[in-house]
């Protein structure tokens, strides 16, 4: 896919205006390599086509709730920060969770309805709405490191850098491991949330 963006840029610096012929057999190539690596992703899975369907999200949390109690205004500070911002993401989650579990209750419903009355264009138009796709969503807790204070996000020293990347890392590490996706799920629910902890991952 890139080489076919890049042949509009070549025919101009190259100069060669028949190169432009291959960037359909390029795009065309790009296509059937994503259709066999999604055939065969499919036929890997024994053909469970809503598992395919299903979406991984990883999602860094740079402020967390969890924490000891500050003892100085310093950490007061960096805690009241903490708690702000987080609580600030958990209304979001929280929100996308009732969307998406409305979307497969309209697909559920969808499905006890007459013949006569799914076929209206108004009741296709409603049912639209419905998923029955899911979500994924794997919550990475960044841990409080030593030394650090409430501007921990703009913190772009070397050292500040690696200990965030090491720790992530580790957590990743772990989570993949773990595969908490994998299993059995309510049908109803198409957010599924996992709060990824240092060393254990846990559906929210």
């Amino acid at each position: 896919m890139l080489a076919s963006l890049l042949v509009t840029p070549a025919k101009s610096v190259l100069g060669l205006p028949g190169i432009v012929v291959v960037r359909r057999m390029i795009g065309l190539a790009a296509l059937a390599y994503g259709l066999l690596h999604l055939t065969l992703y499919a036929a890997d899975e024994n053909w469970r086509l809503l598992h395919v369907a299903a979406e991984i999200v990883f999602s860094v949390h740079v402020w967390n709730v969890q924490g000891d109690e500050p003892d100085t205004l310093a950490k007061v500070v960096s805690r009241e920060k903490d708690l702000r911002y987080a609580s600030r993401t958990a209304a979001h989650i929280e929100r996308q969770r009732q969307i998406h579990k409305l979307r497969h209750v309209i697909a559920q419903l969808e499905r006890l309805l007459p013949d006569d009355v799914r076929t209206r264009p108004e009741t296709r138009a409603l049912t639209t709405y419905g998923c029955v796709t899911r979500m994924h969503v794997v919550c990475l807790l960044a841990p409080p490191l030593y030394g650090e204070t409430h501007s921990k996000d703009i913190d772009f020293t070397a050292f500040g850098i690696r200990q965030r990347w090491q720790s992530g890392y580790r957590d990743t590490v772990h989570v993949l491991q773990q595969v908490p996706w994998t299993g059995e799920f309510d049908p109803l629910e198409g957010f599924v949330l996992h709060e990824a902890a240092s060393d254990t991952a846990t559906m929210a």
